[in-house]
């Protein structure tokens, strides 16, 4: 009983942690204060204007052309209505909504991946030292280039779902069936895939690494994957399969991007306004901890790790990889221009990747100390504390004062020049 009622409230000051972490750091960057940040909020107002106006009928846009699709071609409807009923409900502004939306979904992201973490490797402290690194790391916030709110709520729902995954797939490795822990799951992989079709994809390849890499049986990690993910893309379904079944959607998904290649230089030093460019301190320093904690576990096999957490770990491993190769060579001469990921090419996919490896090295780190168990332990949670205490010193002032938005290299905009055009629309 004593064991339970630590637990509780261990999660409930967990919980509020990381929270008050967030808003520290979006209060720093005034991200969330003011009107809306970026020239995009003015087509999340719109969406949001004429969902109030024309709810359900939104999914046609009558005040274009002749009439166009209203969302199939952009992202899934979820967000904006989300917003739109706060609105109603608050009788609050469009742009208090969408702030609402965007502090509520970094600390989704936050909450997310704290309890991912804690799930591989059982250990708080480092899962709190995660979200640390993760929340005062300059690519968690420059999803802001352009104000993507959408993408924050997308971030949102993907850590969700990838707790949620992991948490009802070590219930079929352990033999401890839930129907409570499955139907969790499947709804956090259905918010996942109706959020954001880019996330929605992220969430998709992850959850089922997670199951490729487990000890099942081939049939089984088939036949388990398949009962997670068909229910959750019914959920999401009448977005999909529009999107899907009309006109030639490889198109819409890869091809030339506007964007232009970095400078190399830029790779390792966060540049004010550019932050989204490069990898922080911080960054690289859990990027470093965690390759060098995975050489010593599966090439010098010198830590033991049980095959649940292994079958994760090369999941997240390979994520880490496709991502360092897509980021570094998709700015060289040689890259074909036209497979780019459309609306998240190289430039952008910086700020995924170095969130990506945080979360890489926190599990890493995780699964180390709790192996070893002695000073050794203990050393590499100080050197992890002190490339993160460095990361905060050296890269968090950057961001101090608000994030640029940045549209192209070279042409560079703030985002509170821009909100003071955006407040206009936001009275209709």
């Amino acid at each position: 009983m004593k064991n339970k009622i630590l637990n509780i409230f261990l999660n409930i000051c967990s919980l509020i942690l990381i929270a008050g972490m967030v808003l520290t750091v979006a209060y720093l960057t005034r991200l969330l204060t003011g009107n809306p940040k970026g020239i995009d909020t003015y087509a999340y107002l719109t969406k949001i204007r004429l969902t109030l106006q024309h709810f359900p009928h939104i999914n046609w846009n009558p005040y274009w052309d002749s009439g166009t699709p209203f969302f199939i071609w952009s992202y899934p409807p979820l967000s904006m209505v989300l917003v739109a009923a706060m609105v109603k409900i608050l009788s609050i502004t469009p742009g208090q909504g969408l702030t609402i939306m965007a502090a509520s979904s970094f600390i989704l992201l936050g909450w997310g991946i704290y309890y991912f973490i804690c799930q591989i490797t059982k250990n708080r402290l480092v899962a709190l030292l995660t979200i640390l690194v993760l929340v005062s790391s300059p690519a968690s916030w420059s999803w802001w280039n352009g104000g993507n709110y959408v993408r924050v709520f997308g971030l949102g729902m993907m850590s969700l779902a990838l707790f949620l995954g992991v948490r009802y797939l070590e219930t079929i490795v352990l033999n401890q069936r839930l129907k409570s822990a499955y139907i969790l799951a499947v709804l956090g992989f259905g918010l996942a895939l109706m959020s954001h079709l880019l996330l929605g994809g992220v969430s998709f390849v992850l959850i089922f690494l997670f199951f490729f890499f487990t000890n099942l049986s081939w049939r089984k990690k088939i036949a388990e994957f398949l009962k997670l993910f068909l229910p959750s893309f019914a959920l999401a379904a009448y977005w999909y399969l529009p999107l899907f079944l009309t006109g030639k959607p490889a198109s819409r998904f890869v091809g030339r991007d506007p964007a232009f290649p970095i400078s190399w230089k830029n790779f390792l030093r966060p540049t004010p306004g550019e932050e989204n460019f490069s990898l922080s301190t911080n960054v690289i320093a859990f990027l470093a901890i965690g390759l060098t904690l995975f050489l010593i576990i599966f090439l010098f096999r010198k830590l033991k790790i049980n095959r649940f957490q292994k079958g994760v770990v090369l999941a997240w491993f390979i994520a880490v990889f496709v991502g360092f190769l897509y980021n570094t060579i998709g700015h060289l001469p040689i890259y074909p221009e036209t497979w780019y990921i459309i609306g998240f090419p190289p430039i952008t996919a910086f700020s995924m990747f170095g969130i990506i490896t945080v979360i890489f090295g926190g599990l890493i780190l995780g699964i180390a100390v709790k192996g070893i168990r002695n000073v050794l332990g203990s050393l590499i949670v100080i050197g992890a504390l002190g490339g993160a205490a460095l990361g905060i010193w050296y890269d968090l002032p950057g961001l101090r004062g608000g994030v640029d938005d940045v549209l192209i290299p070279g042409s560079l905009q703030s985002l509170n020049q821009q909100a003071v055009s955006v407040k206009y629309s936001l009275n209709y």
